[in-house]
Parts: C-alpha cells; structure tokens; sequence
C-alpha cells in the first residue's frame, strides 16, 4: 500500500490482508512533508520529504483505491484495491497520537472528517462499487 502526493510516493508499512477489520491513519504536513503511518492505533512507521510545501488545493478529485496513469485517468483494473474500505475521513489538521489511539480503540465517538466526512452524500462511487453505513465500534448483541 502507498501514499502519492503530487507524484511523490511512500510505501505504507501496514500488515493487513489477514481478514480481519483494520483502523488505519496517515497524517501529513504539507510544511515539512512528514507523515506517519498507524494501525490499529500503533505508530507502523514515518518518514519526510514526502511533496513538502505541496498544499492540496480545493476542487480536487481524490481517488482512492485505484492507482491512476493519468490525471483523472488511465485506470488498470490490475491495479485497483480490492477488498472492502469504510468510515474514510480527512481533516485540516494533524491528529495527534492520542486521537488516533483514541478513534482506533473506539475509546471515544469517532469525529467525523471536516473536510472529508464518509457519511456525506456528494461522494461518487465506480466501478461496482458501493458505499454503506458501517459502525465499526458498535457491539455485538
């Protein structure tokens, strides 16, 4: 699993094709292009110089799970995610490492993104995919 920023790329350390339900987070600063990589509310790994000074500009087209050839184009479906991706959210700011543990341990009632929230509905689906309601902290009856 990678992170591309402007054509710039970060191998995600993350184990998760075990068949289980995984929380996973990245943060990254524009400033300084830090990131840091967790699962399941454990620092996995980090790294820098990942597109600093790069700010995200608003009205973008965010693609997720499928590596794209071409700006908004060129797919491969040899190179598309598989599985299944829920609660995705995106913040104007670094969460911090409590917050995270936090969100992944369902110690605290998961904030939605404020500048992507999965529960909104502008959110565009292809490919056969689809999008539902999924509580990941919800217990068992």
């Amino acid at each position: 699993m990678e992170i591309l920023i402007n054509d710039k790329v970060a191998k995600l350390p993350f184990l998760i094709n075990d068949g289980k339900w995984h929380h996973m987070c990245i943060t990254w600063t524009t400033r300084d292009g830090v990131w840091e990589a967790f699962q399941d509310g454990v620092l996995r790994g980090n790294g820098e110089n990942l597109a600093p000074y790069h700010p995200i500009k608003p009205h973008g087209v965010l693609v997720l799970g499928q590596e794209q050839d071409t700006l908004g184009g060129g797919f491969d479906a040899t190179q598309a995610f598989v599985g299944e991706l829920a609660n995705f959210n995106i913040w104007d700011k670094k969460l911090s490492s409590s917050e995270i543990y936090s969100l992944a341990t369902c110690n605290s009632r998961a904030p939605s993104g404020n500048v992507l929230s999965w529960s909104e509905t502008n959110i565009d689906v292809f490919g056969g995919a689809t999008k539902w309601t999924f509580e990941p902290c919800r217990q068992p009856n």
